[in-house]
């Protein structure tokens, strides 16, 4: 995921400006398109656009934020628990740790919920 970020950095300081705002346009796109999935518990949705565009969910996780939020946090916000959960089975531990997310679900006494107990399970196991 870091390699990812550097290359990314050190793309866009070597693209002209023009390309560099297209491409900051296409990330906010596909950032809002992910954001509404996970919003509409649509996980078969948010699968398909993953592959469509060749992503993996491990790879972006710790990049998008939804309203300030981690994807779990802000499909929890809307009782999206379906994608939580999916969320929750295939996010990378570290990014579960560094995104804020268990302690998150700690805070609103989520942990005794299926999300909490996957993100539970993944953490401390």
């Amino acid at each position: 995921m870091r390699l990812m970020l550097v290359v990314l950095a050190i793309t866009q300081l070597l693209m002209p400006p023009m390309a560099q705002a297209q491409m900051l346009t296409r990330s906010s796109e596909i950032t809002l398109a992910i954001c509404t999935m996970a919003r509409d518990d649509d996980t078969r949705k948010l699968q398909q656009k993953l592959m469509e565009l060749r992503l993996r969910l491990r790879d972006i996780y710790a990049g998008i934020r939804c309203n300030q939020q981690s994807l779990i946090q802000f499909a929890l916000s809307y009782q999206a628990t379906n994608i939580a959960v999916y969320l929750a089975s295939y996010v990378n531990v570290d990014d579960l740790v560094e995104s804020g997310d268990i302690e998150w679900l700690r805070q609103r006494n989520l942990l005794d919920t299926p999300v909490g107990r996957i993100v539970r399970e993944r953490v401390y196991n």
